[in-house]
């Protein structure tokens, strides 16, 4: 799928199809991303862009992922903060002898205690590193500081598509948050696809354009009105 097929592209092209206001949709969505990284990316959108609007997507919950590619070095030099963020308590038992504290600072000083430690998480699958709770609690109260400081900054949604649902992500807002959930429950199979077709992805759009205008949140001008600009 290009990305003037992605559902950003096609909630632009609803928004405008409905009004002589134009609207300018800026798709940052990052396939695999958790909230916890959506988050820095909407910050910074934010402070360059300053948006009339930002959909805050969830679809992803657990451990912050890594990029296709991605040069793992580089989140590793030194004394990253991300030793400890994958290597948790739970998780870096090994040897049981040791304090955690001792062997977190063996892994990031040996390459050869590092492959120790690699070859006992592998051994044993139910301790390979996963989605724990305390990265989950992460992306929860990274999302609630989003929402708090984009109060008066900007206006922010939480969107939750068909691949998802509202129970799933009920603790990431609250009611103070807009919400829209949009529901595919009477449509095929890959309307609920993370990564729908072409098709799918236009039906994204219209509904969320729909949904959009219903909050009167925008001024929208008419045929017969001079335009404005908003971004998204």
């Amino acid at each position: 799928m290009t990305d003037d097929q992605a559902w950003p592209a096609q909630l632009e092209r609803a928004l405008n199809e409905r009004s002589a206001t134009k609207f300018e949709v800026w798709n940052f969505g990052t396939p695999a991303y958790v909230p916890s990284q959506m988050v820095v990316i909407a910050e910074e959108a934010i402070e360059r862009l300053r948006p009339d609007l930002v959909i805050f997507a969830l679809s992803n919950k657990g451990t912050r992922a890594f990029l296709q590619d991605d040069d793992l070095r580089r989140h590793f030099g030194g004394n990253s903060a991300n030793w400890a963020y994958f290597l948790t308590p739970d998780v870096l038992t090994w040897p049981e002898e040791l304090p955690y504290e001792t062997n977190l600072a063996l892994v990031k000083a040996s390459a050869l205690y590092r492959l120790g430690v690699l070859y006992q998480l592998l051994d044993q699958e139910e301790r390979r590193i996963v989605h724990q709770p305390a990265h989950e609690q992460a992306n929860v109260d990274a999302t609630h500081r989003f929402l708090r400081e984009a109060v008066g900054r900007t206006r922010v949604m939480i969107f939750v598509p068909p691949s998802s649902t509202r129970e799933e992500f009920g603790e990431y807002y609250d009611d103070n948050t807009p919400l829209m959930v949009l529901n595919a429950d009477d449509k095929p199979a890959e309307y609920r696809d993370v990564h729908g077709p072409a098709p799918v992805m236009a039906w994204y759009g219209d509904r969320i354009a729909d949904w959009l205008f219903a909050q009167d949140w925008f001024k929208i001008a008419t045929a017969n009105e001079a335009p404005t600009e908003r971004n998204e």
